[in-house]
Parts: structure tokens; C-alpha cells; sequence
């Protein structure tokens, strides 16, 4: 039964503490059934999310975190996010045997006991509640130890106050004890490459960027086809669901325990390898390698993905329709199902036609293209080409910038 209540009138004082509510649950099932078992309670340090825009606006997601206020039913928080689980769920194994991933959820800390409910949606993108509990903020068993104190921490670019900026937090990860001038400077190159990328750049003055360290005991991540395991501070690993290039991480834990050395809206993970690669799950990281020669296209293209839940616009001939049923309308800003009634028409010109034909006199406009979402056939893109749909295009297409500054809003105003 979903959880009903009206919106908030009241203030972020009036409903939160100022510290942020970690809360690590395991997100388990197989490929027919999911579910969410509580792990752990932590509090963190300052809350760096919106202090204004409580409610998410946006409908971005495949699940959702809601935080209603016990006393009055009251929806007083939410915000949408994506899992790894839920990539899982199409592949082969999901269908023999059932698994879990530590999924963390920041939230800010109530003042009041609250509830919490995570809903997902369904194949016709309609959400219905998975998961709900109470949360007491005087619960004793809420831990408040940091796990890694001492691990080094650089600041590469302050705007100020956590509440009016976007807070990026770059977590180095694979840089043996002897390598932290090498994880400082990968750090600078990145954070500069993330400054300098449009629309980013035009929100420079109102982006932190805050760079953690931690020493790994061997040089770069996991990799399972290789035989190695468990070396790496933050769990990232290539051969996820065995693509040889897929690099995520499935301990949330061991990420969010470092980043949260510092206040964060934004989690990336910079790994020490050169081999490419790299993954982003919408609100929860993005991770790229720090030496390939694609390493800037990554490291921005992942951002895209964790950052505004941007979908990846490129296909293969024949590719299955796990991700995107046919008819229904993807969440994601970027594609869509109807190359008619876009909802990016509003930056369509007029003598563009629509559908838009992979033409030359349309190279830079924006229309609707088919192929995205990995089909061939049946989705649409905005532009022929974009950061999201080639390595050899070294810009967002204006759709696909237009959803980048709409969140950017959410954190910087």
C-alpha cells in the first residue's frame, strides 16, 4: 500500500537538523523480485543538498527515496535515483539465482521520526512503493563514527556554502601510498576538464570540487577475468555482468564511506588505469579511468548519465528491449519513443521535420533522430551526434544540456 500524504509547507529548519542521513540498505531479489533490507543508520556530516528544493521536480529515475513526516503524512523530501540492481535484473544470472547490492541513500537528517519509502517504477514507468520503514532520528543505534579519518583530503575549488553549491567529490581510487602527488594531479586535470565543460562552465563560480585520496594496497582496480580481487579502497571493478569495459563498483559502502569525509552532492570515482572504461548510475557515481586517451570524453559522459539522468543515445543492430519497452515513453530527457510530440520540441526549429533524416544539412540541429537508447529502431535522439552518442564528439547536444542545467537549478539556486 503506498504511503499518502500532501506536500510540506513547512521549511528545511523546521523539519531537518542540518547533517545528513545516510541510510545503507540492501537492495536484493532476482530477476522476477526485488526488495530492500535495512543495514545500516548513519550520521553524517553537514547536509549539502538543496535546502530549498526539498520536493524533486524533475521525474527523473527508475526508483525514488521519499521522506514523509510521521505526524502529518506530509511529504517533506524526495529525490529520484537509479541501481545497479536494477541492471542486474536483465541479465542472464538475475534469472537463476538472487543476489543483493548495498545501495546507501543520503538523505537530510529530520528532526522528527519520519517515514521512508523507496518506489520504483514499473514497465510502464507508473511508480508503486517496494520498500517503507520508520526512521527515529534519536534511534541510539544511528552510528556516527567516521571509518576513515586521516585519509587525505584536497580542496580544488571551494564556492562556498555546501547549501548553494553544486559539491563534487572526487574519490581517488587504485593510487598506491607512493602515487598521492599522482592522485592529486589526476585530481586538478579532471576538476579543470569538469570547470571548463559546457553548460558546467557556466556555473563555475557555484561548483566545489573536493578531492579525497585514500592509499590502495596495489595500483589500479579489480579485475575479476583476471584473477584479481579486493585490492581497490572503493570496491570499483571492470567485467561487471562480464563486459570487459563495465567499471562500477557493488560496494556502496566503501565509496560513500569516503566521499562522505566531506560534504557531497555529486559522487565520482577517479580509478588509476589506463585500460578503458568506466560506469554511471544516476544519484548514486560515476567512476572513469584517469589514463586513457578517452579518458576526458568518460569522465564527462558518466558524469552525464550520475549527474542528470542523461540515457546513452548510441545502438546496435538487433540489441534487445529490456531497457525500453516499445510504446512507453522513457523517463530519461534525452530519448524518446515519439519522434512527433517530442518534449524537447520547444528547440526544434521550425524547418526541421519530424522524424529528421541523418542529413547533412542537419548535422547541427536539433530533431528527432532514430536510433538511441541502444535500438537501432523505435527511439529517437535529439541531435545526430553528442557527448552521449559518440567518443568523437566533445559536446552535449542542447536537449541533453538544457536537462544538465535544469538540475544544476536544483543544487546552485
Amino acid at each position: 500500500m503506498a504511503f499518502a500524504g500532501g506536500l510540506a509547507a513547512a521549511g528545511f529548519d523546521d523539519r531537518f537538523d542540518g547533517s545528513t542521513l545516510r541510510v545503507d540498505l540492501v537492495h536484493h531479489g532476482c530477476a522476477s523480485e526485488e526488495g530492500y533490507s535495512l543495514l545500516e543508520l548513519r550520521r553524517e556530516g553537514a547536509w549539502a543538498g538543496s535546502r530549498v528544493h526539498l520536493v524533486d521536480p524533475t521525474n527523473l529515475g527508475c526508483h525514488q527515496v521519499r521522506l514523509y513526516d510521521l505526524a502529518t503524512n506530509a511529504l517533506i523530501y524526495s529525490r529520484g535515483f537509479c541501481t545497479l540492481f536494477g541492471e542486474w535484473q536483465a541479465t542472464d544470472e538475475a534469472k537463476v539465482l538472487s543476489r543483493g547490492f548495498v545501495e546507501p541513500v543520503l538523505l537530510p537528517m529530520p528532526k522528527a521520526p519520519v517515514q521512508l519509502v523507496i518506489a520504483k517504477r514499473d514497465r510502464r514507468n507508473v511508480f508503486h512503493q517496494l520498500h517503507s520503514q520508520v526512521i527515529d532520528p534519536a534511534d541510539a543505534n544511528i552510528r556516527t563514527d567516521l571509518r576513515l579519518s586521516g585519509t587525505p583530503i584536497h580542496v580544488l575549488k571551494d564556492a562556498g556554502d555546501p547549501a548553494t553549491a553544486l559539491d563534487v567529490a572526487i574519490v581517488g581510487e587504485g593510487y598506491a601510498a607512493a602515487e598521492g602527488d599522482k592522485c592529486l594531479a589526476d585530481g586538478r586535470r579532471f576538476a579543470a576538464m569538469l570547470l571548463a565543460a559546457r553548460p558546467f562552465d557556466r556555473y563555475a563560480e557555484s561548483l566545489s570540487v573536493r578531492l579525497v585520496c585514500p592509499a590502495s594496497p596495489v595500483t589500479g582496480p579489480d579485475e575479476p577475468l583476471k584473477g584479481r580481487h579486493g585490492a581497490s579502497p572503493a570496491g570499483c571493478s571492470f567485467n561487471t555482468f562480464g563486459s570487459p569495459r563495465y567499471l562500477t563498483s557493488e560496494d556502496g559502502r566503501a565509496m560513500r564511506d569516503l566521499a562522505g569525509l566531506v560534504p557531497y552532492d555529486a559522487l565520482m570515482v577517479m580509478v588509476n588505469f589506463s585500460r578503458y572504461g568506466g560506469g554511471g548510475i544516476f544519484n548514486q557515481f560515476s567512476i572513469f579511468v584517469s589514463d586513457n586517451e578517452y579518458d576526458d570524453y568518460v569522465f564527462i559522459h558518466e558524469f552525464g548519465h550520475a549527474f542528470a539522468g542523461l540515457a546513452d543515445e548510441y545502438y546496435t543492430a538487433g540489441m534487445a528491449e529490456e531497457y525500453y519497452p516499445p510504446g512507453v515513453e522513457p523517463w530519461e530527457p534525452n530519448i524518446t519513443v515519439d519522434p512527433v510530440n517530442l518534449k524537447w520540441k520547444a528547440l526544434v526549429p521550425p524547418e526541421v521535420p519530424l522524424p529528421t533524416p541523418a542529413e547533412a544539412r542537419y548535422a547541427a540541429a536539433v530533431g528527432a533522430f532514430e536510433g538511441g537508447g541502444y535500438r537501432e529502431k523505435g527511439i529517437w535522439r535529439p541531435a545526430q551526434d553528442c557527448r552521449m552518442f559518440s567518443k568523437s564528439y566533445q559536446e552535449f547536444c542542447p536537449v541533453c544540456m538544457a536537462a544538465i542545467e535544469s538540475v544544476l537549478k536544483l543544487y546552485t539556486q
